[in-house]
């Protein structure tokens, strides 16, 4: 921690002490409605009729307390909620304490704050609000605010769970400006209001702006993020104190002037994201958070006539490129749009300005790209004609993306064999009418803390025909299960060759690494008459230095001729790694009844997701060599790729389990377990935040000795095999 840090977290201590007793009384301010007059809201007649269907859909559940958290879990709620529980673990939290005495990361029997903060971000009562104002319902208004009042009851300033952090009062004042325009403005419109109940509907939204936005504003200002722990929180601050004072410019009241906020916005808008447009936090899921974020921002500026940098304009452009090229949609009935992130993913959520939230990705993605045709957003008057062009709420609610920043398409990444790198953040993507595959080659995370990077360097996932085949495993909670969090961001549950004795870079905490690898060198790989057909990539750790190379098998031998598959070369041979208890980076991992061969193996694992069958191929012929099978069919849906070891490999644990408790018993005693944890838990996935299933897998092994091994991706059956793809 660097001496500047330590001066801002002696602050900080300062600030709480002062704060002790709540938000200073003489400090209070008087705020007349401004935000209709600096944010307009659009024209609910113009509403596509998809999210006017949406929001009608959901208002009702919301009403009745069937409440979504993090855009993918539905769940009861009693009404008005209890803003201190974590309805998923049924655990209530109940505190007045100081929140600045508060441990949120460590709470009782299982809960995590995530859930509790949750509510506390309006979302539902966002949605609530936009449903009342698209439909004309000032009942659903009345609701909305009802339980705004609540919250602020029960959230006296300072106290409680959801005043521990600052990104989360940031959070709030971002879905205030909202709020405060959507109900004033339904109440507004609604001509069989009495002149009476809307005066009143006034006054208690002005006595409602007057007891928030000060409170709020004052604690995300002085408690904002720094130093270390200065990545999306710091983005999400900022911009909520922005459009707080760009909304009520009576706030500089405070002493919090708004070119002073915006210029250390534009600074760390320009900090976070890379050259090529990705988010240095090395997660997918807080790469469009963040993104979101600048957005907003940069929206607010310009609706209410402010200049902003052309900085956050090439950011934003950048920015946009790289979501839309590392996005690729896995249907599913049960989750919505699934991507299967890198990195850590909480399915986070600035503003729910979209049609279903479970399609977050998706909606982005599809308003990024555009309408190929100049309709406006009202045209899209039925969900069948909003089926191709997923963005039309977002047309709606922010007008269209900005056509010369669709410009910046190729412009951010270089194009190596078919291959898009963006080589500054790290990734490399391979697209075409079969094919999407997504290669991790990144930095492990933003600053010395990497907060939501994961060890998955040289991972490699996979879709064919628009389904998931080899996936990250997700995340699963923060705080709640601590051993799941840290088994998912782990070396084991990745396709990169890992063993035990590889210990960089090591995990200190929910959100702290130490000990990083090198950015990870990428190179085109030649065929013989030197044309580059794939790509080589190195990660040099502590223990040593692991190289994958990655090229397509066609059809025939032409360039543009059809994939038929893909062949994944590994190389372990510079890993050192030795049973050394004195060495901290090569010792041997706590666990008694590890097998001691286990850690002398060379492992590569390969998720798929729930729904995936696993078969052995060629089982008869593996038995009679008395080895084990290492060729195996993956089936999803009426798609089907053949899985083979073809050098190298020796051993395999391939597990069929399907949608099971990943809490069950440890799986067969004789498996390449690499520790208890691992027996206990390979094959759990996080398709959602909090949502865990237990899916198939495929495991590689061979000694650490042997130095190299190789698979084979193919699509439709087996060779010999006729059946049909």
């Amino acid at each position: 921690m660097s001496p500047r840090e330590m001066t801002l977290r002696a602050l900080v201590k300062w600030r709480n002490y002062q704060d002790r007793n709540g938000f200073p009384q003489n400090l209070k301010l008087a705020l007349p409605d401004a935000a209709n007059r600096y944010l307009r809201l659009p024209d609910p007649e113009e509403a596509p009729e998809a999210l006017k269907v949406a929001l009608r859909l959901e208002a009702e559940e919301i009403l009745a307390g069937r409440w979504t958290a993090f855009g993918r879990t539905p769940i009861e709620v009693q009404l008005p909620p209890n803003w201190s529980r974590d309805d998923w673990a049924g655990v209530d939290q109940p505190t007045h304490e100081l929140a600045f005495q508060l441990n949120h990361r460590n709470l009782s029997h299982g809960a995590d704050i995530k859930w509790i903060w949750e509510w506390s971000r309006w979302t539902p009562i966002v949605r609530l609000a936009q449903a009342a104002y698209v439909n004309g319902d000032s009942k659903q208004a009345q609701q909305a605010l009802s339980w705004l009042e609540d919250w602020e009851k029960n959230n006296p300033p300072y106290r409680g769970w959801n005043w521990t952090s600052a990104l989360e009062s940031g959070m709030r004042l971002i879905q205030w400006r909202w709020l405060d325009g959507l109900l004033r403005q339904t109440w507004m419109r609604d001509k069989e209001l009495d002149p009476s109940a809307q005066y009143d509907f006034f006054n208690r939204i002005q006595t409602l702006r007057e007891s928030i936005l000060p409170a709020h504003i004052w604690s995300t200002w002085r408690r904002r993020s720094f130093g270390s722990s200065a990545n999306n929180h710091l983005l999400g601050e900022l911009t909520g104190v922005l459009m707080a004072l760009i909304c009520y410019p009576d706030l500089e009241g405070l002493g919090i002037r708004l070119d002073q906020v915006q210029a250390l916005w534009e600074k760390e808008i320009v900090n976070q994201f890379a050259e090529d447009g990705g988010n240095r936090e090395q997660a997918l899921n807080y790469h469009l958070y963040s993104w979101e974020f600048a957005w907003q921002g940069w929206w607010a500026l310009k609706r209410s006539g402010h200049d902003c940098s052309k900085d956050v304009d090439s950011v934003l452009a950048r920015g946009a490129v790289f979501h839309r090229e590392m996005i690729e949609v896995d249907p599913s009935k049960k989750w919505g749009s699934l991507t299967w992130p890198y990195g850590d993913s909480d399915d986070a959520l600035a503003t729910p300005t979209l049609i279903h939230e479970n399609r977050a990705a998706e909606e982005w993605k599809s308003w990024m790209e555009g309408r190929d045709s100049n309709e406006p957003a009202s045209s899209l008057k039925t969900e069948e004609a909003a089926s191709d062009y997923q963005g039309s709420a977002l047309d709606f609610w922010y007008g269209s993306f900005p056509r010369e920043w669709r410009r910046s398409v190729g412009a951010t990444y270089e194009v190596q064999g078919g291959w898009r790198v963006f080589k500054e953040s790290g990734y490399a993507v391979y697209r075409d009418a079969d094919w999407f595959l997504r290669w991790d080659i990144s930095p492990l995370g933003y600053l010395s803390m990497a907060a939501h990077g994961h060890a998955d360097a040289l991972h490699l996932s996979v879709w064919y025909r628009g389904r998931a085949f080899i996936i990250d495993p997700g995340t699963g909670a923060y705080y709640g299960d601590a051993e799941l969090r840290s088994y998912l961001a782990s070396w084991t549950v990745h396709n990169t060759p890992t063993t035990p004795m590889i210990q960089t870079p090591q995990r200190l905490g929910p959100f702290l690494w130490a000990r990083h690898h090198a950015a990870p060198a990428c190179s085109p790989f030649l065929d013989q008459q030197g044309e580059v057909v794939g790509l080589r990539c190195q990660v040099d750790l502590e223990e040593g230095p692991l190289v994958r190379t990655i090229h397509a098998l066609r059809e025939g031998e032409a360039a543009g001729s059809r994939i038929l598959g893909w062949r994944v070369e590994d190389d372990w041979s510079g890993i050192k790694a030795t049973v050394n208890q004195s060495n901290s980076a090569t010792s041997v991992p706590d666990d008694q009844n590890l097998n001691q061969q286990n850690l002398r193996n060379i492992y590569s694992h390969w998720q798929t997701p729930a729904d995936a069958m696993i078969d052995v191929a060629d089982s008869n012929h593996a038995e009679a060599l008395g080895m084990d099978p290492l060729k195996f069919k993956i089936q999803r849906g009426h798609s089907t790729l053949v899985f083979e070891a073809t050098e190298g490999w020796e051993l395999s644990w391939q597990s069929s389990e399907r949608n099971g408790d990943a809490s069950a018993a440890a799986l067969e005693s004789n498996a390449l377990a690499t520790s208890e944890v691992d027996q206990k838990l390979a094959g759990s996935i996080s398709p959602a935040f909090r949502r865990v299933e237990r899916a198939p897998f495929i495991r590689l092994a061979a000694p650490l000795q042997s130095g190299r091994g190789s698979i084979e991706l193919m699509a439709g059956a087996p060779r010999g095999d006729n059946t049909p793809n």
